[in-house]
């Protein structure tokens, strides 16, 4: 990881706008109806998780915010919402006292406390083989910069999306600056405003898996075909990337690593063995974790 730490006290885990198919949901589309707010993706123990519910959830926490324009985003915002459900539930049945003058995630915080294990030693042989049986987590992933022009399939039909995405890919065939047909065409207000850059993304994190193979496969430069995905067509361009840098071992720091990795795995652990004690159900499988 070097760059790309994997420790969350909470999981907060990075290509979509938050979309219900059949419908133009985004971050920041205000005028989304009451139907659509209330559309159920998840239940917690027979508790139901709304659109509203992560969007609400998303506004009132400045860390994850941001998360509602990210490449799978509001699935990542889903998740901990999940896993805030499930250590309340967990804390309650360990009769686990909490303070109503006190936010919630304070005792959520509270309750993943008395979930961890042990804080582990480690000799240097130790650490050594650690470095070298998890490279991955001592070196950067490839980055990609990529733009899109993005069209969502709306109420009135795919065959609208899917001609106006051709629109696009016409003029842009014919020699037409991405950054112009992105800002004339795109309905992603993020990426539209920006021209349809979307910055760098870390390769290991873009989501679905059939994007990340795309862009992948591609070089600099490069434009893709109109490509569907969920509740979109897209067009993108890799603008530039950025390969992997491998850090040499410091003991300090891979033992930081090594630390933050076995953390990982408990919280990962707890979430899985309390998911099947109090039952996680994801409703809309388009918010369902990859199974990859």
């Amino acid at each position: 990881m070097g760059n790309c730490v994997r420790y969350f006290i909470v999981i907060v885990t990075l290509a979509s706008f938050l979309v219900i198919p059949g419908t133009s949901f985004s971050a920041g589309d205000l005028k989304i109806s009451k139907a659509e707010a209330s559309h159920v993706v998840a239940e917690v123990h027979g508790k139901k998780i709304t659109v509203h519910d992560i969007r609400e959830f998303a506004t009132n926490s400045p860390a994850f915010y941001a998360y509602l324009e990210l490449p799978g985003g509001p699935n990542k915002i889903l998740n901990d919402m999940i896993l805030r459900e499930l250590l309340y539930l967990e804390g309650h049945d360990m009769k686990i006292p909490e303070n109503p003058e006190k936010p919630k995630e304070v005792y959520v915080r509270k309750v993943l406390n008395r979930l961890f294990p042990k804080e582990p030693k480690f000799t240097e042989d130790e650490l050594r083989r650690f470095y070298d049986e998890h490279p991955e987590l001592f070196s950067t992933p490839k980055f990609i910069r990529v733009s899109v022009v993005r069209v969502y399939v709306k109420r009135d039909g795919e065959a609208k999306a899917l001609e106006k995405i051709q629109q696009a890919q016409e003029l842009l065939k014919a020699g037409q600056a991405f950054e112009d047909v992105a800002a004339r065409f795109s309905e992603d207000p993020l990426s539209r405003d920006r021209k349809g850059d979307l910055g760098f993304l870390p390769d290991n994190e873009i989501k679905p898996p059939s994007l990340r193979k795309l862009l992948e496969s591609m070089k600099k430069g490069q434009l893709s075909d109109v490509q569907r995905i969920d509740g979109y067509f897209a067009i993108f361009k890799v603008t530039d990337i950025r390969g992997p840098v491998v850090e040499p071992f410091n003991k300090k720091f891979v033992e930081e690593k090594a630390k933050d990795y076995l953390k990982e795995k408990a919280i990962n652990d707890i979430r899985s063995r309390l998911a099947k004690k109090w039952g996680v159900k994801y409703i809309d499988p388009a918010f369902a974790p990859d199974t990859e």
